[in-house]
């Protein structure tokens, strides 16, 4: 650019432009933008504490004759009908279901019929059982009923799982399945 035309240029320039180039720049705060970084540090510092500091209420893993009743029915037994004789048929017959449990905390497990005993313990108990971490059950049920339903609930925390054992008439087994 020629000097000519910058002289003209600069004498073009608005006088309300050139006061306000004169004027001292303000500092700007940054107070604001600090404040906003320490809010969100705290709300994400309480995120974490809340979630390493109070309970889940994660629910116990629960496998039924070793498989998980919750990914679909699980057959305990299969019921042969060639087999039914003369003292089957005046006794009742008793199934084992094996029951594991894997939890960190403390279970308490309830069952609607039969008996439940610890494996390595000859403890039975009728009704309700408390289960401490991991655990390996023992689910006594009476087959004399085949339209006979059992229920086995198992708390951990506030989580309720409920399984039921039922007697599958057009498969003809005895099946557990986790109601919903």
């Amino acid at each position: 650019m020629k000097h000519e035309a910058f002289s003209d240029a600069l004498s073009m320039i608005d006088d309300k432009f050139v006061v306000e180039a004169q004027k001292p720049i303000a500092n700007r705060s940054f107070a604001p933008t600090v404040i906003k970084i320490g809010f969100a540090a705290a709300a994400c510092a309480a995120a974490v504490c809340a979630f390493i500091l109070f309970p889940r209420g994660n629910s116990a893993d629960i496998l039924i004759s070793g498989e998980k009743p919750s990914a679909g029915p699980v057959i305990v037994r299969s019921y042969d009908n060639n087999s039914v004789g003369v003292i089957r048929a005046y006794s009742i017959e008793y199934l084992d279901i094996p029951v594991s449990i894997t939890s960190s905390e403390k279970s308490v497990v309830e069952i609607s019929g039969g008996t439940l005993r610890c494996e390595g313990n000859n403890e039975q108990v009728d009704t309700k059982y408390e289960v401490f971490g991991n655990a390996s059950l023992v689910w006594n049920v009476p087959l004399d009923d085949k339209s006979a339903e059992f229920t086995l609930k198992v708390q951990t925390g506030n989580q309720t799982r409920v399984f039921e054992l039922s007697f599958d008439e057009s498969e003809s087994k005895w099946t557990m399945c986790e109601k919903q």
